[in-house]
């Protein structure tokens, strides 16, 4: 089920008008439509097997053996700087007495994660241009509107995160890099940590000097920016800033089958899953177990991705 929001300024759809007055005032008028969170229950499902087999790619040359929380690898192909997350078990999902839980964070459960690495920040457009250049990529989506229209090719913007990037955009980048894109596990848990926490920084509600949210900077900015708000293994920009697709489908009515250690959901649809709010959400949007889902061919402002790079499953 895709869950769609109001982005003031388009008018050509009955959703759209029917959401119109959710618009936040003020709202600039280049703005289009983006998924949103509904309140329909979603049914029960009972994990299905055998589960999908996880096969990981290759690893990267000169990625550290033997790393330790607080590590940091740099990427030769891009330059990118990646932290060390440890495997461990933890609570997946919200817990059902929260007052913001959704339907798809439910229920909590535990989780046990094989060690992976995982990029410090989103992928920024100086980084895809070079995946661009060297053939492997192609340009992300200009959009006819004036909002955002030179951002890619304008050095002021190299090291502002890649926008209007599709979930396939997204994958070619990771793969050209010798990474992919983490799976919804992975990247809960790089946020969250092994407490569980709502945000990246802990349980403290969010403020402008933790995260880009909530139209403060009206905008997004440049990657890195707030280093108070790093996840417990060094992750930055895991709240706020753009939305990031992971590597799993979403699975629409047929509920989320709890996911087991590396393993991708097998497909059920064309939508992919994104997380960690951005510029524009409210505080709810950016708790590290709030998700929303789009169409895989999708290139809007707010998307984003980071790559991650798993390593030997847990047994």
């Amino acid at each position: 089920m895709i869950k769609w929001a109001n982005k003031c300024g388009f008018g050509i759809s009955l959703v759209v008008l029917l959401v119109l007055g959710a618009c936040k005032a003020g709202a600039p008028e280049s703005e289009v439509t983006k998924p949103f969170k509904t309140s329909t229950p979603r049914p029960t499902i009972t994990p299905t097997s055998p589960r999908p087999t996880f096969t990981p790619k290759p690893t990267p040359e000169g990625l550290p053996i033997g790393a330790a929380l607080g590590d940091t690898w740099t990427r030769p192909a891009d330059e990118m700087v990646m932290v060390y997350v440890p495997g461990e078990t933890f609570m997946m999902g919200s817990d059902e007495n929260h007052p913001s839980a959704q339907e798809d964070e439910l229920p909590q459960h535990p989780v046990t994660l094989s060690s992976f690495w995982i990029d410090r920040t989103e992928v920024t457009n100086a980084q895809f241009a070079l995946c661009v250049a060297a053939g492997a990529c192609a340009r992300p989506f200009t959009p006819a509107l004036d909002q955002h229209a030179d951002y890619y090719e304008n050095s002021q913007y190299a090291d502002y995160p890649v926008i209007n990037v599709s979930w396939g955009l997204a994958q070619d980048y990771c793969d050209w890099v010798g990474a992919q894109l983490p799976h919804e596990a992975q990247w809960e848990y790089a946020a969250r940590g092994p407490e569980s926490w709502l945000y990246p920084w802990g349980n403290d509600p969010p403020n402008e000097t933790l995260l880009n949210f909530d139209r403060v900077v009206s905008d997004t900015i440049r990657v890195g920016s707030y280093p108070q708000g790093a996840s417990w293994c060094g992750a930055l920009d895991m709240a706020g800033n753009v939305w990031e697709w992971v590597g799993d489908w979403s699975l629409g009515e047929d509920g989320r089958i709890v996911p087991t250690d590396n393993a991708a959901e097998p497909g059920r649809n064309e939508r992919k899953v994104l997380r960690g709010g951005s510029w524009v959400d409210v505080p709810d949007y950016v708790r590290s177990t709030h998700q929303i889902e789009d169409y895989v061919g999708d290139r809007d402002f707010y998307n984003g991705f980071r790559c991650s790079v798993p390593l030997t499953p847990a047994p």
